[in-house]
């Protein structure tokens, strides 16, 4: 594991070490987007431990600027990121070519009832709300690497 630092912003994971070709095969990748380096951490180290390839942002800029080289099969992001919020982000992911069939996970803090809705309507597939289970965000990609065939 290793991270980057940009000039005192939260540190981003970043995979290393793998040849694009063998990831593309290997695992499936997940890209974890939140603006709170705890919840990057924790979610980074849960999907490693499921055999998921992991990078992560904290900003929904950071995210855009790793998503075309990483190609994410899933996006696990926050609502609230500070500047573009996740809602925006998923509409952008949506539009690009590398991520416009990939799963959208929103994790959120916010529990108004119209968050869910627009969130679907951002583009993501899944909301959850924190606190989570761990199986509300795990169970949705392990399904979609057994539907890719994809090792973990």
């Amino acid at each position: 594991m290793s991270y980057e630092f940009d000039g005192g912003a939260p540190a981003r994971r970043v995979v290393q070490n793998i040849p694009a070709g063998a990831l593309a095969q290997a695992a499936l990748r997940v890209l974890v987007v939140d603006r709170n380096p705890e919840m990057l951490d924790l979610l980074g180290t849960l999907l490693e431990h499921h055999g998921c390839a992991v990078a992560c942002a904290a900003s929904a800029d950071q995210a855009l600027a790793l998503a075309p080289e990483f190609q994410p099969h899933a996006v696990c992001s926050g609502l609230v990121l500070g500047g573009v919020d996740g809602f925006t982000l998923a509409s952008r992911l949506r539009a690009l070519p590398e991520t416009a069939a990939s799963l959208l996970i929103a994790v959120s803090g916010r529990h108004h009832p119209d968050d869910k809705a627009s969130a679907r309507a951002a583009g993501f597939d899944h909301f959850v709300v924190k606190p989570f289970i761990l199986d509300e965000v795990v169970a949705p990609l392990l399904a979609l690497r057994q539907t890719l065939n994809l090792s973990a």
